[in-house]
């Protein structure tokens, strides 16, 4: 993690996604911290597979325990997937998405 203070912590996508994370990482990043900071998404294509799967399995783990994500990325989240293979997993992944940035999700208690 770059930082972390109280309930927020902030990580480079690499550092978060690009690792060899199991969903048990997200689920306790997520029970730890109200708020989570990604900077540097990058745009998945058919080379960066693995990375983008992680990314929506912390996405659905963070949706279910209403953490807050802030995330800068290199192009709008409908663009961030160009594959096929995980169409279905990231259309619902960018659905989340937009959602955490609604008024009525960002007013939810955190769920530990």
């Amino acid at each position: 993690c770059k930082r972390a203070a109280a309930q927020v912590i902030w990580f480079d996508f690499d550092a978060l996604c690009d690792d060899q994370r199991a969903v048990a990482d997200y689920i306790e990043i997520g029970r730890a911290h109200d708020a989570v900071l990604i900077s540097a998404v990058p745009q998945f294509n058919v080379d960066r597979e693995d990375p983008a799967l992680r990314f929506v399995q912390m996405v659905d783990e963070f949706y279910d325990r209403q953490v807050k994500l802030v995330c800068s990325a290199a192009v709008p989240i409908i663009e961030l997937y160009e594959g096929e293979r995980l169409r279905a997993e990231f259309a619902r992944g960018e659905s989340r998405l937009i959602e955490m940035q609604s008024e009525d999700y960002l007013a939810r208690e955190h769920h530990a």
